[in-house]
């Protein structure tokens, strides 16, 4: 009786160790499932920084062309500008989207790695139950 109760746990004890393989590496699976889409996210943010730093220093540079130039020139410019601008804003939509998207993925993530890791937990805990009963069947 007391063989089954080892082979029992045994046999609990390998599965815990699977279902921790898998926690770990479902958890690993979805860091780098999501790095890449988080590296899109923060190059798009960059990129929209830029973007608006460009945007700035265009208008500061329109406004003293303005002192300076005929208003065929400002108008040229203002256009120039007025582009840079839209760009921005589409660059700033797919930025916005991006982390929506990285964000959007998280929780299911997080929630998937919490129930692997319960899971690990409750086969330890059978573990130990199995052998703290076979203990007590061979004392």
């Amino acid at each position: 009786m007391s063989l089954g109760v080892t082979d029992e746990a045994v046999q609990s004890q390998e599965i815990s160790e699977a279902k921790y393989g898998l926690a770990v590496t479902r958890v690993q699976q979805v860091k780098r499932e999501l790095q890449p889409q988080l590296e899109h996210a923060e190059a798009d943010v960059q990129t929209l920084h830029d973007m608006n730093q460009y945007t700035n220093g265009t208008l500061e540079y329109i406004t003293l062309r303005l002192l300076d130039l005929n208003m065929e020139t400002v108008s040229n410019d203002a256009a120039a500008l007025k582009e840079r601008a839209v760009q921005s804003r589409e660059g700033a939509d797919e930025a916005i989207q991006s982390i929506t998207d990285v964000e959007n993925r998280l929780p299911k993530a997080e929630e998937d790695a919490r129930i692997l890791l319960k899971n690990m937990a409750e086969g330890k805990r059978a573990i130990t139950l199995a052998y703290e009963s076979g203990e007590t069947l061979l004392s």
